[in-house]
């Protein structure tokens, strides 16, 4: 249970108290570095109050700044790696996973080394500890199947050949043609982008949704509603190519979440 209470200070910490600003400046500055230690480390340690006894707070205190310092060096280490890569978005989705999967054991080797378990005088013992854990698979599926997702799912098409803007269509042309930031035919190329990112957080989340419930023949009218929207553009094979990777990669994501929820 303490695995999964630590698994949600981590989600919320490295992705959910992280903004996109801290995430581009730790590349750069030691200070943005310091600045997601900090809040990746009250959030792990926010996360263990709740189910760990009074008596255990000082080992929670010290072993959370162990793993926010391990989490910091791995960070470096993942930011210096990508420097010295030249094709960074060929590699981008394998170094996210390990990235990932190194921090996942940092967790599981702080809770198995300092024997972090839910306390006699936790709120966990006023409650059905079943029932939490449940929940604490529920809130961990949530988490990943937001921001981690979309996160992957970006990284994943910046890996892809962009054929979609090598296209004819004659609005490919143009915004490449605009060198101008101010361009509108970029602003709705950006404002795209971010309508299609919500477009898949929605999807997996209602598909996570409908699996917990075990309404799997509802997942088919999410999809065929998603695809309604894209109708004409899937008439362009490059952009159908592309859309498929997406909604197939966020279907598997959210199968793999309704997985976790069942199993875990």
């Amino acid at each position: 249970m303490a695995f999964k209470v630590l698994m949600i200070g981590h989600l919320l910490g490295d992705f959910y108290f992280q903004s996109n600003r801290v995430a581009i400046e730790k590349t750069r500055h030691i200070k943005s570095m310091v600045l997601h230690g900090l809040l990746y480390f009250t959030a792990i340690f926010l996360a263990l109050l709740f189910v760990v006894n009074p008596d255990s707070y000082i080992k929670v205190l010290l072993g959370g700044v162990a793993v926010s310092a391990v989490h910091c060096l791995i960070d470096w280490i993942k930011v210096n790696i990508e420097k010295r890569i030249k094709n960074i978005e060929k590699y981008g989705a394998g170094i996210f996973l390990a990235d990932q999967l190194l921090h996942i054991i940092c967790l599981y080797l702080f809770v198995y080394l300092c024997g972090i378990t839910a306390g006699i005088s936790s709120w966990m013992n006023r409650i059905d500890c079943t029932e939490v854990k449940l929940n604490a698979s529920w809130i961990i599926a949530v988490l990943i199947c937001w921001k981690p997702a979309s996160i992957f799912v970006t990284i994943i098409f910046k890996s892809i050949p962009n054929i979609v803007s090598q296209s004819e269509l004659p609005e490919s042309n143009l915004i490449r043609e605009c060198k101008n930031e101010e361009c509108p035919y970029r602003k709705i190329e950006e404002e795209s982008a971010k309508v299609g990112s919500w477009i898949g957080i929605l999807e997996r989340e209602i598909i996570l949704a409908l699996g917990i419930l075990n309404q799997f023949s509802a997942i088919g009218f999410v999809l065929a509603a998603k695809s309604m929207a894209r109708f004409k553009q899937l008439e362009n094979k490059a952009f159908a190519e592309k859309y498929l990777v997406g909604t197939l990669l966020s279907t598997l994501i959210s199968f793999l979440c309704i997985g976790l929820t069942k199993c875990w």
